[in-house]
């Protein structure tokens, strides 16, 4: 029979030696997760775990396994450490929180790959590992899960090795540098969960779920259903209450679009301190799950009763040591002081595919714990003068990949707040966000976020940091564009009080077409703070006052190396400006051409930048001699002296494209213009 392998390999050599380890010590087996997720999960009584392999199959004729595009992709590879590895892009395989969360105090494992095989005869997952940390005992590890669709009544999955071609895979798990075949190996039998449905069986939400037992579903057939009190999954559990019923983990689903399916908290709640539309608080695990559904008109619950206008998660709120799954919702007109949509408190949280819009409060508020935030579009929510309208993430570890986070409006942090938190920022898009400081993200309190690959556009900071601000923070950003955003200052970019204990990076980025007000550094602006800029392009950007491009002002000791800096405008230094006591950025393999105000200005307080192996020229102003010390450059009006030359670089085709044309048919030799193009492209050159 044709068999679907889902298979997790590990790589490199394993030295079996005396057997210390023995098998009955280990154990894998298979589980299923709400509504037909497979959720592989491991436990070892031995001191220490340095690895494990392992391979599933599956019939395709009963199931296939969901994958993430029509070809083979490979989702996650790099030394990236474990986080890497967990990288949410496949929301179809997923790393559990359990792995998300590994050995948090200490150096954590190097996965190097994660690859999908979405059809074939070897549709699967090839999991790469190389192991770098010992896991210490533990009796459960939730290590992996994916979605299977059910073609037949139930499906089969069982551990096996070796299949179609793949490489010799043993299901082992890997100890004091032994491998161990573990003498538990269980697999499942998938099947549908039972269904309780909303009105058909039961007439409300809550009774469904009172009714529904450990990884059940409870179905909403399409229309609005009106709740006074938070849906919750465990209200009858009673904690430290031997005799109350144990913490289950259902799906609540809607069965339409969400669009279709409303749960809308009553404007006169039973209890007006817990006015959120559901709770999480007993610890459900992340196989509990909402999904296809509207949260609507939540206003939040009251946690301290000392502090009774301080309301939390007007949609969702979720408490220390929760990890459920949003998938495919819209939470929507919500309202909270801390988390309009969404306030996580210590938890594991995972929104997927979700749109989040509307909501008054910080749209969501992530406080310490663990979260994902993938695939979602976070609108237009207003976080009514407090940190980050859209996204807040405080003392959390926090991954948003593929997100929109577009409209929304704060104190600081318009679209995004990163306070103290460890954030990775991917392939998002950051749009028309507005806040005093940092319209489209702020970065403050010693958080380390990295960008990558992402759009941060159109934002408007009425101080600084219209795109980012960057307060005594780590930043890396790679290959990100910064475009369009104003502010006082910091048109895109800011990075204020950076010093020695933070790492600031931006990286192959384009820093374009940003405007700040009089207080300079329309595309960026350094103050306190050692940046390296490197591969980026700067160019178009504007102020009325000093650095077009880049403003270092304040022990800015800036070191910008290999990018162009090109047709941006200030009243001085239009490509760089410096002013203050040590603003000394270094300057390499750079470019600084074409800018309005001079090349580089520096004002008589300022020390003198070094400028090496670069081109100044054709700036309107000057390149800026003698305010910066330059050495084996091509400088505009320089002396041959210091290996310097003041000859013509002579760009080819040197101007703005759209007023140099060329048309072979003109029978004149032409000017150039629109209406008299060049008759040939030597003469245009």
């Amino acid at each position: 029979m044709r068999r679907i392998v889902l298979f997790f390999f590990l790589l490199g050599m394993i030295d079996v030696h005396a057997a210390q380890p023995l098998p009955e010590q280990f154990a894998m087996w298979i589980e299923q997760a709400p509504p037909t997720d497979a959720l592989v999960v491991i436990g070892w009584e031995y001191w220490r775990l340095d690895g494990f392999s392992y391979g599933i199959c599956i019939d395709p004729e009963e199931a296939v396994i969901e994958a993430c595009g029509p070809v083979p992709v490979a989702f996650c590879e790099g030394a990236g450490g474990l986080a890497s590895l967990c990288s949410p892009s496949c929301e179809y395989i997923v790393c559990p929180a359990d792995m998300r969360t590994l050995l948090p105090d200490r150096p954590i494992p190097d996965f190097n790959m994660i690859y999908v095989f979405p059809e074939g005869i070897a549709q699967g997952v090839v999991f790469d590992l190389m192991q770098t940390s010992m896991m210490p005992a533990r009796a459960r590890l939730e290590v992996l899960r994916f979605h299977c669709t059910l073609k037949a009544p139930s499906a089969s999955l069982a551990f096996c090795s070796g299949v179609l071609g793949a490489p010799p895979i043993e299901n082992v798990m890997v100890a004091d540098f032994s491998a161990i075949t573990p003498a538990r190996q269980d697999g499942l039998t998938l099947t549908m969960p039972p269904v309780r449905r909303v009105p058909s069986d039961y007439a409300t939400i809550q009774e469904a779920v009172d009714a529904a037992h450990d990884r059940e579903i409870v179905l909403l057939a399409p229309g609005e259903y009106v709740v006074s009190e938070p849906i919750d999954f465990n209200r009858l559990h009673v904690r430290d209450d031997p005799a109350s019923p144990p913490v289950k983990n259902i799906a609540l689903c809607g069965e339409g679009a969400p669009e279709q399916t409303i749960i809308r908290m009553s404007a006169a709640p039973a209890d007006s301190a817990r006015a959120s539309v559901v709770v999480f608080e007993n610890g459900e695990s992340g196989l509990s799950r909402i999904e296809n559904v509207t949260i609507t008109g939540g206003a939040g619950s009251i946690l301290d009763p000392a502090i009774p206008n301080e309301r939390h998660g007007g949609g969702i709120l979720c408490m220390t040591g929760t990890a459920p799954m949003i998938v495919n919702c819209r939470l929507v007109g919500n309202s909270a002081t801390i988390g309009g949509a969404v306030a996580a408190h210590n938890a594991m949280l995972m929104i997927i595919r979700s749109t989040v819009s509307g909501n008054a409060g910080t749209a969501i508020t992530y406080q310490g714990g663990t979260y994902v935030l993938l695939n979602c579009a976070i609108t237009s929510n207003d976080g009514k003068g407090a940190w980050g309208g859209g996204v807040l993430c405080a003392d959390a570890s926090v991954e948003i990949e593929n997100c929109t986070i577009t409209g929304n409006t704060s104190g600081s942090g318009g679209g995004v707040m990163c306070a103290g938190a460890r954030v990775k920022i991917e392939n998002c898009t950051i749009a028309g966000n507005t806040s005093e400081s940092g319209g489209g993200v702020a970065v403050r309190d010693g958080a380390a976020v990295a960008f990558r690959q992402c759009q941060i556009r159109g934002n408007v900071a009425d101080v600084r940091g219209g795109g980012v601000a960057c307060e005594r923070s780590s930043v890396q950003m790679y290959s990100c564009t910064i475009a369009a955003n104003t502010a006082g200052c910091a048109g895109g970019f800011g990075c204020f009080d950076c010093l020695e204990s933070h790492d600031v990076v931006l990286n192959g980025c384009s820093i374009v077409g940003n405007r700040a007000g009089r207080e300079g550094g329309g595309g960026i602006l350094v103050r306190e703070s050692y940046p390296r800029i490197v591969g980026c392009s700067i160019r178009g950007n504007g102020t009325d006052e000093l650095g077009g491009g880049i403003k270092c002002s304040a022990r800015a000791f800036a070191e910008i190396e290999n990018c162009v800096i090109f047709a941006n405008s200030a009243r001085r230094g239009g490509g760089i400006g410096c002013d203050l006591a040590e603003a000394s950025p270094a300057i390499s393999m750079c470019t600084i051409v074409g800018n309005a105000g001079g090349g580089v200005a520096c004002t008589p307080t300022a020390p003198v930048p070094l400028v090496r192996n670069s081109i100044v020229w054709y700036n309107a102003g000057g390149a800026g001699l003698p305010s910066f010390d330059a050495r084996y450059s091509c400088i505009e009006g320089a002396e041959d002296a210091g290996g310097n030359n003041g000859e013509d670089p002579r760009f080819l085709g040197w101007g703005v494209a759209e007023e140099v044309h060329v048309d072979a048919d003109n029978p004149d030799a032409g000017d150039g213009s629109q209406t008299n193009p060049y008759a040939s492209v030597e003469a245009a050159l």
